[in-house]
């Protein structure tokens, strides 16, 4: 069930993402909803990680190939890696700009870096993807 939360989670983060750039009249909303369901990923990711610790997945079938394997676990962690870096990188390119992210009310989490411009540049970039050329040169910048 957590998978399957989380993957609807990961997905509804995407579309949001896209409107949030998109939409000029709704920004403040989706960086709202955006801020908070990046938290709630990035509990639920630790919660799934714990989880996996106490109750590991069965084994392979025997019938699956050691390169098979392989790319099947290269995926699953890169795929934890992301589900877990990219809202730390948020909640860090908040933190460097004094942006409070807020849980509820007066709620906020606390910052995880010091107020530094240039870091949360850098954290903007390593977070954000956005198609913005479709020249031969690039089909995707970090912004």
């Amino acid at each position: 069930m957590l998978h399957w939360i989380l993957a609807a989670m990961v997905l509804t983060m995407l579309c949001i993402g896209v409107a949030m750039v998109t939409s000029v009249a709704n920004y403040h909303l989706f960086v709202s909803i955006h801020r908070l369901l990046g938290i709630a990923i990035l509990f639920l990711v630790v919660v799934q990680l714990v989880n996996r610790l106490v109750n590991p997945p069965p084994p392979f079938p025997p019938t699956i190939g050691p390169m098979e394997r392989l790319v099947a676990r290269a995926s699953e962690y890169t795929l934890y890696a992301l589900m877990f870096v990219q809202p730390v990188v948020g909640w860090g390119m908040l933190s460097a700009a004094r942006s409070p992210v807020v849980l509820y009310g007066s709620l906020h989490l606390p910052f995880i870096l010091p107020h530094n411009a240039k870091l949360y540049a850098v954290l903007r970039e390593a977070h954000t993807v956005w198609p913005t050329s479709f020249s031969s040169h690039s089909l995707f910048t970090l912004v």
